[in-house]
């Protein structure tokens, strides 16, 4: 692609849009000296015109003394890529084509072109010069405004000011409102007074929309320093979110040994009547029994733990730093390991109710080190840290 063709497909006036897009998909392919093999197919393609257009154009182009198409022809006789040159050098003919080309010059109404560097080097682009906006902005109608009417007071900062704009438009009366006294009062704030009052402005007109009030006190008394009548309008605290622990996580795993270490919270349910007959007859073993009822209403929370972990895969909602403590002393624990079987036998010689079934998970927590270590958890969970490191001194 050659600058000068593009460039000087600029300056003229090919008669219409197909026109123009002919020319400068030609200039596109172009030498410096605007000689271009540039095949009927490709041009198609590049400028999306009809066969029957790009031949019309061409023709017309022609006419207007554009470009010069050579025919040529191969050693066998068959025809090969026309020559197509931009008429780049003089001045073009004037010509009344079909198609309204003219070939005139529009260097008289646009930049010059730079002629090419005589080295051949494509020339600096000219710096770009942003043109000043027609229309003023809305900060500076608001400064010209405000220093027309003399409202503006002295040491007004641009921020500060547009901070007050920004604030009070929604005040009652504001748009009729004599702005000098309200400037005034807001003028003498820091700026962090200013950002806490204009932060309370939604805050104190919803209350005083509540209390029945048509019309709020004046800007100028709402920024009374002496009233400081935005610090009665605080923003919310927001509550913080409830701790979450997923099942068969460390903290909810964590909550749950530190439930069965301490022991059953209630009294196994006694044997039914049909039981005590079967252990009569020796059909049933009374220790298994009782064993079993132990487990089922001994821990009622673990108990709810494991039903609404298997059953909805809800995990516990709430904890407090004790627990996330104690989530820490666990650890991971893959399914069906050694170290998973041992916990399970754990459980089984103290009768504490085992894990549901953990579904796809790959593991769930432990306190570390295994039922080796569990008496580590235990001190922790009984804050007796202290004993428990005077029992291994000695």
């Amino acid at each position: 692609m050659s600058w000068q063709a593009t460039a000087w497909v600029s300056t003229v006036e090919a008669g219409g849009a197909s026109g123009k897009l002919l020319l400068y998909a030609l200039a596109n392919y172009a030498d410096e000296t605007g000689r271009t093999f540039a095949g009927d197919e490709r041009i198609m393609r590049d400028t999306e015109l009809s066969e029957r257009a790009v031949r019309d154009w061409k023709r017309r182009l022609v006419e207007a003394g554009l470009i010069t198409i050579e025919r040529r022809r191969r050693a066998g006789g068959d025809f090969d890529l026309d020559v197509i040159r931009l008429a780049m050098g003089g001045a073009q003919p004037p010509a009344n084509s079909a198609g309204g080309a003219t070939g005139k010059s529009r260097r008289d109404h646009r930049q010059m072109v730079p002629p090419p560097p005589a080295n051949g080097a494509v020339p600096p682009t000219p710096p770009y010069i942003a043109e000043p906006p027609i229309e003023p902005s809305e900060e500076q109608e608001r400064e010209a405004r405000a220093e027309g009417e003399g409202e503006k007071p002295e040491g007004m900062t641009k921020r500060a000011e547009g901070l007050f704009f920004r604030s009070f438009t929604a005040w009652d009366r504001f748009a009729v409102s004599p702005k000098a006294p309200m400037l005034e009062a807001w003028g003498r704030l820091t700026w962090s007074e200013m950002q806490a009052a204009a932060d309370a402005v939604p805050r104190y007109l919803a209350a005083k929309k509540v209390a029945g009030m048509r019309h709020a006190p004046a800007i100028s008394t709402y920024l009374d320093r002496s009233e400081r009548l935005w610090e009665a309008f605080p923003a919310p605290v927001e509550a913080p979110k409830p701790a979450y622990a997923p099942a068969f996580g460390p903290v909810w795993a964590a909550i749950r040994m530190r439930d069965l270490v301490t022991g059953p919270k209630a009294e196994p349910s006694p044997l039914k009547g049909w039981e005590e007959r079967a252990i009569a007859d020796g059909r049933l073993d009374r220790e298994t029994l009782l064993r079993g009822n132990r487990m089922r209403s001994g821990w009622p929370m673990v108990n709810a733990l494991h039903f609404s972990a298997e059953t909805r895969g809800l995990g516990i909602h709430g904890f407090g730093p004790a627990e996330e403590a104690l989530g820490k002393l666990c650890e991971f624990v893959p399914v069906e390991s050694e170290c998973w079987k041992a916990w399970k036998l754990e459980h089984d010689l103290r009768g504490w109710p085992w894990l549901p079934d953990p579904g796809t998970m790959r593991g769930v927590y432990f306190p570390a080190g295994g039922p080796g270590g569990l008496e580590a958890f235990e001190q922790a969970v009984r804050g007796n840290h202290d004993a428990g490191g005077r029992e291994a001194a000695e």
